[in-house]
């Protein structure tokens, strides 16, 4: 029973600063970030690995080549449909002005 008391009273003195809630919400992001992090990391790690392997680069060359690609190729599809959604908005602000005059 004490134990327990003793690891209530640490973790609402070292998080629970302003209260239950914004305390449980820190511990939520805390985790889904570390969550995050190790699943970016082992995405990573597994082609810069099989990449090791197959070419006999160093592995952190490896890693910094798969991050590249992965952050570029990233970058280009998410941009991708901004451009077409930009784009089209410009149509229809043409369009709806043309129709108007």
């Amino acid at each position: 029973m004490t134990e327990r008391f003793f690891l209530y009273c640490w973790f609402s003195h070292s998080f629970c600063v302003y209260g239950i809630s914004v305390c449980l919400l820190n511990v939520s992001v805390e985790c889904a970030l570390f969550v995050q992090l190790f699943y970016m990391g082992l995405v990573i790690f597994v082609p810069a690995t099989a990449m090791e392997a197959m070419t006999d680069f160093p592995l952190w060359s490896s890693v910094i080549i798969t991050g590249t690609v992965a952050t570029v190729y990233t970058t280009l599809v998410r941009a991708q449909p901004l451009v077409f959604q930009f784009l089209q908005c410009v149509v229809d602000y043409v369009t709806q002005n043309n129709l108007l005059l």
